[in-house]
Formats: C-alpha cells, structure tokens, sequence
C-alpha cells in the first residue's frame, strides 16, 4: 500500500469535553489552538512543543497566531512536569500552576531571537526552569515555591540579558535561585529568601562589579551597586565566571547578609576606590590584585590560586599595592598554593580578634 501522507505542519491537538487521558511521559506537537477541554493526565512529564515556531502564550496576553494556553487549560493537566519548547517567544501573563502539577514548569525558548517574557499580571509557580536565547524580561511579580534556574543566555553567545523592570520581581519563596545570562539589569527585586542566589557570566567576557550604571563595559556581566541593593538573600550571593572579574567602589549589598563569593576563571582585581563587604570570600585561579584598600566586618577571604595549579609567569600571586590597607572584622585568610604574597611599601593588615592565616605563600 502506499504510504500515509505526512503530518500537517501546524497540527491541531483539541481535547473536547467528551473523556479523560491517562498517558505516561508524553511530547504532543501543536500547531496554532490546544484546548484541553477535559482532564489530560501524565504519570510523568508532558513536553508541549510549537510547531509552527510563532511562539507561546500562557495566560491571560492576546494571541495573534501563537500556540495559547489559558489558567483553565493548565487546571485540566495533570502531570509531574510541564515542559513548553518553542523557537518563537514565550509571554506569561498571569499564570498559577495548579496543584495537578505537583513539579515544576519549564520553558524553554531557543531561537537566536527568542525571548520569555514575564507581563501584565503577576504568576504563580512551584519549581521553575526558564531557558531563553536571547533574554528573559520579568515586567511583574514572579513567585515561586521551589528553586528557579533562569538562563538568558542558553545559547552562550553574548546576547541574552536578564532585565528585571522596576514593575517586576522574582521571588523564590527561601529557594535557590540559579540566573546566568550575558549581562543583568535589575530595576526589580531579585528575592531568594534562606536561598543561594547563583549568578553566572554565560559568554566568559567577566564580571564587573561597579558603582553606577553608568561604568559599564559593554559585553561584560556588569553589576551596579544598584542592582547589588536589589538582591535579597541570607544565604549569600555567587558571582562566577571563566574569565575575570573587577570590583570597584563597592559598599555592603543593603539586602544581603550573607557571604558574596568571587568565583573567577582567572583574575581578580580590586581598583578604582576602596570596596567594603560584609563577607567576602574571593577565589581566583590565575592571582588577585589588590590595588586599593579592602575591609570586611566578617570573614575575610582571598585565594590567588583557586585550582592549585601552577600558570606560571606569576599568574597566581596575590599583589597589593602601596599603602593598601586590608582589614577583616572576623578571620582573614590568604593563600595561593603556587603564588607568591607580593606587597608594596606600608602594607597594613588590620584584623579583628582572630589571627591572619596565611597558607602556601612565599613572601
């Protein structure tokens, strides 16, 4: 016989109010209309793809000929997780997983051009895993009641920026919070509770953390001191990179209490003007330079050789300059495994009650 046609290219999946699914792990394809009608179960995880590529809305936000689904629809899913795959957009605009979702809800828009975009009215979720080429926009309230992992930038290539609107918020509900992306601007609050806030550079061109706005290098992960004030947690906060980073005229982030961890790949430098924190713990595979002045009212840590491993050409030494003052209110501690410690004249290292550890230095 001869073989069946081939499938439309936007096929219509339309459950009706006429009986109830009950599937295991389960990909539909959907072209422009899913109306789920009756309960759809999956003992498992259903992955929702678009089809046509014009991208997805969930919730409230007008559709023009993208694949759209109501709050109702998601009430009549039952599964552990959600997945949404789309080359297009993805808008979310009032949204509340319904308990029959008792996982998470992932979105993942992968198109050189494709965005996810927060708006409108605010939404509710239990985990979260948004995944976005070209940038993550949240315009409203976003809360979650499990950890969320958010990457901007999921194709690594430079031009995927999380942006956080004055309007918008994301707040973890005391879980982890996970964000890497080319670049991050945050006129709304980031809020993780008693969760670790990761934020991590997705392209390796640095991180930059700097007084104003203004300072900022284009292509470089750029934290203002503005943007450090809307970071809540008491876990603490997680700055990675493969390549360097640069700390200039910075004061303690008001909302966070934790420790902030420097996570570089290479370098790190401290210039400009004095920076203060209150923990810091700085780790650096290829050396630190302290040109200016650094306090703590906690613990103190700087590590010039973070993977005990020996570049060379004095890669991994710690060096300060003249008349630097580095004073720690609880423990300093200064290593590098294959470095040397390497100071100018009128070095001072003031600390508090507990002794200056120094581990692995050839002064």
């Amino acid at each position: 016989p001869p073989p069946p046609p081939p499938p439309p290219t936007t096929p219509l999946i339309l459950f009706r109010r006429q009986r109830q699914m009950c599937i295991r792990d389960r990909t539909f394809q959907v072209g422009d209309t899913l109306t789920i009608g009756d309960p759809l179960t999956v003992t498992g995880t259903l992955t929702i793809i678009d089809a046509s590529g014009n991208g997805i809305i969930l919730g409230g936000a007008t559709a023009t000929n993208e694949l759209k689904l109501t709050d109702a629809d998601l009430d009549n899913i039952t599964a552990t997780n959600l997945i949404f795959n789309t080359t297009g957009n993805i808008t979310v605009d009032g949204v509340t997983q319904p308990n029959t979702i008792s996982g998470g809800i992932e979105l993942n828009a992968t198109d050189a051009t494709s965005v996810v975009t927060f708006k409108t009215t605010a939404s509710t979720f239990g985990t979260l895993d948004i995944n976005a080429d070209a940038g993550v926009s949240i315009e409203i309230g976003v809360t979650t009641s499990g950890a969320v992992t958010l990457d901007a930038d999921a194709d690594d290539n430079g031009t995927g920026n999380l942006v956080v609107a004055a309007s918008g918020s994301l707040t973890t509900g005391g879980n982890a919070l996970s964000i890497t992306a080319n670049d991050v601007a945050l006129a709304g609050s980031l809020n993780s509770g008693a969760g670790l806030v990761t934020i991590t550079d997705s392209d390796g061109t640095g991180i930059g953390l700097i007084p104003l706005n203004t300072d900022d290098v284009l292509g470089r992960l750029n934290l203002s001191q503005a943007d450090l004030n809307m970071i809540t947690s008491t876990a603490g906060l997680t700055l990675q990179t493969s390549a360097g980073i640069l700390v200039n005229g910075i004061t303690p982030p008001t909302n966070l209490s934790g420790t902030l961890t420097l996570d570089a790949g290479t370098s790190i430098t401290f210039s400009g003007t004095q920076s203060s924190f209150a923990s810091l713990d700085a780790q650096a595979d290829d050396g630190i330079n302290v040109d200016v002045n650094l306090s703590t009212t906690g613990d103190l840590t700087l590590n010039g050789d973070a993977n005990d491993a020996d570049d060379g050409n004095s890669n991994d030494d710690i060096s300060f300059a003249n008349n630097v003052v580095v004073s720690a209110g609880g423990a300093l501690s200064v290593s590098a495994t294959t470095g040397e410690l390497s100071g100018g004249t009128n070095l001072t290292f003031q600390v508090g009650d507990t002794p200056v550890s120094y581990t692995h230095l050839r002064a």
